[in-house]
């Protein structure tokens, strides 16, 4: 009976899922280990300070995907490091690597307590495209800092996520 099951268990698919971006995604992963199961694997690749157009243009996101197996879905923490960008930085680059996965693109924190014009340009912009958008601005997630989320703040971020996932 227990190697009926182990076989079966064998059989099914593990979703990966893969994390990446700015320290937002660094701080997350603090806690999303507690959201893996024997169902899903959760991977982490993330990188203090960048900026979308480092993950993009500059190359971050092409030498990552070579790095972890092809996820299932891709968890995108950025936006918080170009907060205070008027316009949009080019999200082509990372669109055409990831079209064909499930996407989640986790919008910046309200740094420094303030709503930043970039979140809706990147919301605007995420809705023509494949993935979902999570409006970090409007879950009103606490801060330690005036930018990266509190122990709390991780937990209600990471409840919202894999509630929509």
């Amino acid at each position: 009976m227990w190697s009926m099951f182990l076989i079966a268990l064998s059989l099914i698919h593990q979703q990966t899922t893969l994390v990446i971006g700015d320290s937002e995604a660094r701080y997350i992963n603090r806690q999303v280990q507690n959201y893996s199961s024997i169902f899903e694997k959760i991977e982490v690749d993330a990188e203090g300070g960048t900026t979308i157009q480092r993950w993009g243009e500059q190359g971050k996101l092409k030498q990552v995907l070579t790095q972890h197996k092809r996820p299932d879905t891709i968890i995108i923490f950025l936006g918080t490091n170009n907060h205070w960008n008027k316009t949009l930085p080019n999200l082509v680059p990372i669109f055409d690597q990831i079209k064909d996965i499930k996407c989640i693109w986790v919008g910046p924190t309200a740094v420094n307590a303030k709503k930043w014009q970039l979140n809706q340009l990147l919301k605007q912009e995420i809705a023509k495209s494949h993935c979902q958008y999570i409006d970090t601005e409007e879950l009103d997630i606490p801060l330690e800092d005036g930018w990266h989320p509190t122990n709390v703040g991780i937990t209600k971020w990471l409840n919202y996520i894999w509630s929509v996932k």
